[in-house]
């Protein structure tokens, strides 16, 4: 079974510390801050570094892992925390291998008392026999990204954290101009606290809440979020047929250009279709990121996107989009109905 963060939070608040996790998930910032929750929750009073193991999973082998588990620890328990974990799609790219899955089930089925084993995945495909092992035998929990309301309690909560508060508008302009990545959020919210206090230390210094504005942030935070013509395409590819239809109307009421958004459109199919193919050579993530011109923000979601993607239908894809173009510049029907056209069949 599958856990959320929440799930975690309770178990942990109520003293339930389990003998080996498997955290992994889209959202990087959640799961390394469970990672130093969990070993807090572990250390109590008179923990020693000495009984903390940090190891790499594509470094080390795992029964060298799993023979520091059993360690005796110097006080009451021993935290051992295995990084760059991969139960991947494509089983080259896994760092635990299916010949490590025996030691690794016979410890789950007998794990140590004396010890916490904190497995922290980059990739993990739950079709894996590794991975059922794991869902079956472990407490394995998935962080995911933040949205809505939920991402924007967080940024509340954080800046609070660091006696400031934020109007709504401000934090509105601050998930447009940042995207809902955490560790991006985090960095800039605190660069604006700092900011904010430090200018109330000059001007007022006995205000005792200072406050995040709409100008401040507009003056120090760069603007590194996806516009709605390129969001357009991601909504293509993820087949959200509201959303795509409501960016689409929204984009050409505001006088964008068909052509361009078809032609935006098309070079997403493109990316992600090569992304799926070099994939399948088995190549070098950091390779792919590389060759496909991939922004280093949104490439766990463009390696997310091709891993779930059908490579026959992007294909298809990109014959239609190649026909709505050739439609559009033959005049046989407005470009507005032939992109809606094309939209209604990229998501079905």
């Amino acid at each position: 079974m599958i856990l959320d963060r929440e799930a975690l939070r309770k178990q942990l608040r109520a003293g339930q510390i389990m003998p080996v996790y498997l955290l992994f998930g889209e959202e990087a910032f959640l799961r390394d801050l469970a990672v130093e929750t969990i070993t807090k929750k572990v250390s109590g009073d008179g923990f020693s570094e000495f009984d903390r193991s940090v190891f790499d999973a594509s470094e080390t082998k795992i029964e060298d892992i799993l023979v520091a588990a059993r360690r005796l620890p110097f006080g009451q328990k021993h935290v051992v925390e295995i990084r760059n974990v991969r139960i991947a799609a494509i089983s080259s790219k896994d760092t635990l291998k299916e010949r490590d899955e025996q030691l690794i089930k016979e410890y789950l089925e007998r794990p140590s008392q004396t010890s916490v084993l904190i497995f922290v995945a980059e990739e993990f495909d739950r079709r894996r026999k590794l991975a059922k092992l794991f869902l079956e035998k472990a407490s394995v929990v998935e962080f995911k990204k933040l949205h809505g309301t939920e991402l924007v309690a967080w940024i509340k909560k954080k800046f609070e954290s660091m006696q400031v508060v934020a109007e709504d508008s401000a934090i509105e302009l601050l998930i447009r101009l940042v995207g809902n990545s955490l560790q991006e959020l985090n960095l800039e919210c605190e660069k604006l606290a700092t900011a904010v206090l430090t200018e109330s230390i000059i001007s007022d210094p006995e205000t005792e809440r200072q406050t995040v504005s709409t100008e401040l942030i507009k003056r120090l935070v760069p603007d590194r979020f996806v516009p709605e013509n390129f969001v357009l395409a991601d909504y293509l590819l993820e087949r959200n047929r509201v959303k795509a239809m409501e960016t689409l109307r929204k984009l050409l009421d505001e006088g964008v250009e068909p052509t361009l958004l078809l032609g935006l459109i098309a070079s997403s199919f493109r990316r992600i279709f090569l992304i799926k193919e070099m994939i399948k050579k088995d190549m070098d993530r950091a390779q792919i990121a590389r060759l496909a011109k991939i922004p280093y923000h949104r490439q766990e979601e463009y390696f997310r996107i091709a891993r779930r993607s059908d490579a026959k239908r992007l294909a298809d894809c990109l014959i239609r989009i190649a026909e709505a173009d050739l439609a559009i510049k033959t005049s046989k029907s407005t470009p507005r109905l032939q992109l809606e056209i094309l939209l209604l069949e990229l998501t079905s």
